[in-house]
């Protein structure tokens, strides 16, 4: 006689294998989470301890710590970075909404400068809408400061295209754009970067 599954064994055993894509989100959200709220959280407290002990006045306060504010300085700004880089976008914002989120950032960080049309017919799957962001994020930090990029998000022929135009000669070959540009194709998205 064959035992009887476990409650536990059952569990989930009806639900739908959830999108590859989506899941990689959810976690990399998950993470940017967990960076934001231990990781960066204790750089800052570590930092206002290291102003603390400079002000004080003791004679031994201020021996290594310039040193130490700067390296604390660069770690808070490589952490800050990684979580922007892991957090798909702001939770419930359309493609629009996150593209022009994304413009923002981009803008007060210095760096590239974003124009974005979405055709009112570009209809995609939660995982298409999801790649075509990661893409133009991806096209963003490849071209660094002082780009000036067009993004247009259209259907052709039935497939969601995403066309970044401005200085991407180089960028295909940045492996962050070429991995995201191919997760896209795999999904029905094409991705035409166009050298202006």
């Amino acid at each position: 006689m064959t035992p009887a599954p476990s409650p536990l064994s059952r569990f989930g055993a009806d639900l739908p294998a959830p999108d590859p894509v989506l899941a990689a989100e959810a976690e990399r959200d998950r993470l940017a989470d967990r960076l934001h709220t231990g990781l960066l959280q204790s750089l800052v407290v570590v930092r206002h301890a290291i102003a603390r002990e400079r002000g004080s006045g003791a004679p031994s306060a201020g021996a290594g710590l310039p040193t130490a504010d700067e390296a604390l300085g660069e770690c808070l700004v490589d952490t800050r970075l990684l979580v922007w880089h892991l957090r798909s976008r702001t939770a419930g914002a359309t493609l629009a909404e996150a593209l022009d989120d994304l413009a923002h950032r981009l803008e007060t960080d210095g760096a590239a400068a974003l124009v974005v049309t979405i055709s009112p017919a570009a209809s995609m799957t939660p995982a298409q809408d999801a790649l075509v962001y990661r893409v133009v994020q991806a096209v963003c930090l490849a071209t660094g400061p002082a780009a000036e990029l067009e993004v247009a998000v259209t259907v052709e022929d039935g497939r969601p295209v995403v066309r970044v135009r401005g200085p991407v000669a180089t960028v295909e070959a940045d492996p962050e754009v070429r991995e995201w540009s191919e997760r896209a194709a795999a999904y029905r998205v094409v991705v035409e970067l166009v050298t202006a």
